[in-house]
């Protein structure tokens, strides 16, 4: 058993098309039916909803074709509990539907991504924040009721997956599944290590252009990109035959297992490792509950969303934090030392120099005499101050006086000078006289 979730471009987050591809045709040819939920609720809530991602789609994936109909409930019921933990119970909805026409038995969910209490978005599942969670869940459940394990070895993929739609590709990887085919018939034979197969690809014109832990990458004749050859006969381990054999021993034992569903296997290796995995998924789910609690007691009219963290990423993040606060204190502090020094200099320098006038002393003109300086334009300042404070009058009434006396006086000098002039009548009896 797997789980898969589907991306936006899988068909996962969009309205009602999820729901619609779930019961299409299948429906009547009795491959598909509802577990689960109410589909035509589920659509309403789909096409309610205006944010871009509407739903969380995924499966659980079995390879055996069928399990009694309780157990598929109880493991439905387990994944919930699993990816939305007891605190989201009542507050999401969810389509269960089963499909049959693959050969193998799926169990398909839709959730609408709206919380239906606060009828807030969502989102059920987070893959950097949820999916150790959730491989957990899926190892625990695969030992427990003895399902395939897509993480053993023999079910790993021969050859890198790509897409067959185009006719050259489609050729091609049937080129990569026949050099495999031959490879595998020739085990034991030809090839007895990875090594030997490794000389074997090079001596025939294949580039060998990487070798991973349990893969090497292998590029044709004339083709310009390389693919993965995966299997237990490519893994670094295959250093000798005896390592093949034992492989295939592994295989074929987990095979009978899994045909006599009450062969007793090794009860204390068994439940060891059931009780781990079962303290760790319960840890992880305790987890994701407290950060739901967290999430609804927060207040509602803080703009600051509240997002999940691993306890080591939000202890992180406490300890910044704290820095930045520490920082943010130690500059106001020097701030404070610095403006505080500034002063100090300042006192320091009048209590030195008391003759210099302050601001208050150069802005009020009355008081110029009592604090006024002897250098420069201050002279005239204290003169005129000392002017106008002896007359009982201010600068501008002293200096408009001033004005009005000149202009009052200027005509009368014209009017003297003009008497002392001698007229144009007067100077023509003189011409005459003199003639």
């Amino acid at each position: 058993m797997l789980v898969k979730f589907w991306g936006i471009n899988q068909g996962g987050g969009d309205g009602d098309g999820s729901v619609n591809y779930l019961l299409n045709e299948r429906v009547e040819q009795g491959t598909a039916k509802v577990l689960k939920g109410d589909a035509n609720l589920t659509k309403s809530l789909l096409l309610s909803l205006t944010q871009k991602h509407k739903a969380c789609v995924g499966c659980l994936s079995f390879e055996e074709l069928n399990i009694s109909e309780g157990l598929k409930y109880e493991l439905m019921e387990s994944f919930e509990n699993a990816l939305l933990t007891q605190e989201m119970q009542g507050r999401y909805n969810i389509l269960w539907v089963e499909h049959t026409d693959k050969g193998r038995l799926e169990l398909n969910f839709v959730i609408p991504r709206i919380d239906l209490i606060t009828q807030k978005a969502f989102t059920p599942y987070y893959h950097s924040a949820d999916i150790t969670r959730i491989d957990l869940w899926k190892d625990c459940i695969n030992l427990k009721h003895n399902f395939t394990n897509p993480k053993n070895i023999e079910k790993q993929h021969n050859i890198q997956q790509h897409q067959t739609k185009n006719p050259k590709n489609k050729e091609l990887l049937a080129t990569y599944e026949k050099l495999d085919k031959l490879i595998q018939d020739n085990l034991g034979k030809l090839f007895n290590s990875r090594a030997d197969i490794i000389n074997f690809l090079k001596d025939n014109q294949c580039e060998v252009t990487r070798q991973g832990k349990d893969y090497i990458s292998v590029k044709l004749p004339n083709e310009p990109k390389a693919k993965r050859l995966k299997g237990f006969y490519y893994h670094e381990t295959f250093r000798t035959i005896a390592d093949i054999r034992e492989q295939l021993s592994e295989v074929r034992q987990r095979e009978i297992q899994r045909e006599h569903s009450n062969y007793q296997r090794d009860s204390d290796n068994h439940a060891e490792l059931l009780r781990e995995l079962e303290n760790k998924l319960h840890e992880r789910i305790e987890h994701k509950q407290r950060y739901y609690e967290r999430l609804f007691q927060t207040d509602s009219s803080n703009p600051r969303d509240f997002k999940e963290q691993l306890p080591g990423a939000r202890e992180s993040q406490q300890r910044t934090q704290q820095n930045h606060a520490n920082k943010t204190t130690r500059a106001r502090e020097s701030q404070q030392r610095t403006q505080q020094n500034h002063a100090n200099k300042t006192t320091r320098a009048r209590e030195t120099n008391p003759q210099e006038p302050s601001q208050e002393n150069l802005t009020n003109a009355p008081n110029f005499h009592h604090g006024s300086s002897h250098h420069g334009s201050n002279i005239s300042v204290g003169i005129l101050s000392h002017h106008s404070t002896k007359q009982g009058q201010g600068i501008r009434a002293f200096t408009e006086r001033s004005l009005s006396v000149k202009t009052r006086n200027r005509p009368t000098k014209q009017r003297q000078s003009a008497k002392i002039l001698p007229t144009n009548t007067d100077q023509e009896i003189r011409r005459k006289n003199a003639e």
